[in-house]
C-alpha cells in the first residue's frame, strides 16, 4: 500500500512536473486551469483525470478580473502622466478609487485609452463603476482611552461547545494545561521502542 499524495492548484507553483496528473473538474476559473496545466514539463507528460468544463477557458475572463484590468490600465497612464508632468495637480489621493474616479472627471467617463485591449473596452452594457470609497478616520488612543476600552464588558459570542466536550478555561495558565490521554494511548507512550515512527 503506498500513500497518495496530492496538492491543490495553487500548492502547485514553482513547480515543474515530470508527470503532471490534474484534476481540472475541482477548478472553477481559468486561473486555475493554468495554475495546473502550466507546471508539466512536455504535452505528453500532462495527464487530465476525467472530463472538464471548456467553457471554463473559452467564455472570456470574469467581470472582476476585467475590472481589475481596466484599472491597472487606468493607473498606468496616471502613473506615465504624472511622470511625464502632464497630469493635472489636483489628481491626487491615498486610495487607488478616488484617483481613478478623479481622472475619469477630467478625461471622462467613458474615455477608453488607445492601448487597451478590445476585450477591456467599455460600454454602457458593461461600465466601469468606481463606487466612492471614504477612508477611515484616524485617531490616536491615548491611555486614558485604553483604560476605558478595558472596562467595557466582554463580546457577545454564540459559541456552543459539542456535545461531551469540556470547555477548556482561557484564564488557566499554559502550565498547568495537561493533555488528557486514555490509558491504551499512556501505555503506548510509555512503551520503549527502538523502531522508527512511520513507514518502515
Amino acid at each position: 500500500m503506498l500513500p497518495n499524495f496530492a496538492m491543490t492548484d495553487y500548492a502547485s507553483q514553482r513547480k515543474n512536473r515530470p508527470k503532471n496528473v490534474a484534476h481540472l473538474s475541482s477548478c472553477f476559473t481559468h486561473m486555475s486551469y493554468y495554475t495546473c496545466l502550466s507546471h508539466s514539463t512536455t504535452a505528453d507528460s500532462t495527464i487530465i483525470m476525467q472530463g472538464f468544463d471548456p467553457s471554463i477557458i473559452t467564455r472570456g475572463c470574469s467581470g472582476y478580473l476585467r475590472q481589475e484590468f481596466r484599472e491597472h490600465e487606468i493607473l498606468n497612464d496616471i502613473t506615465r502622466l504624472r511622470y511625464e508632468s502632464l497630469l493635472p495637480n489636483y489628481i491626487e489621493g491615498s486610495t487607488r478609487n478616488s484617483i481613478i474616479r478623479q481622472y475619469q472627471q477630467w478625461k471622462g467617463e467613458h474615455y477608453i485609452l488607445n492601448q487597451v485591449d478590445i476585450a477591456l473596452h467599455r460600454s454602457t452594457r458593461d461600465p466601469l463603476e468606481m463606487p466612492v470609497v471614504t477612508d477611515s478616520q484616524w485617531q490616536i488612543i491615548d491611555k486614558s482611552r485604553k483604560k476605558n476600552l478595558a472596562q467595557l464588558p466582554p463580546p457577545v459570542t454564540t459559541y456552543i461547545p459539542a456535545k461531551g466536550t469540556k470547555v477548556l478555561n482561557l484564564k488557566q495558565k499554559s502550565n498547568e494545561i495537561k493533555p488528557v490521554l486514555s490509558k491504551k494511548r499512556q501505555n503506548t507512550i510509555n512503551q520503549t521502542d527502538d523502531s522508527p515512527t512511520g513507514f518502515i
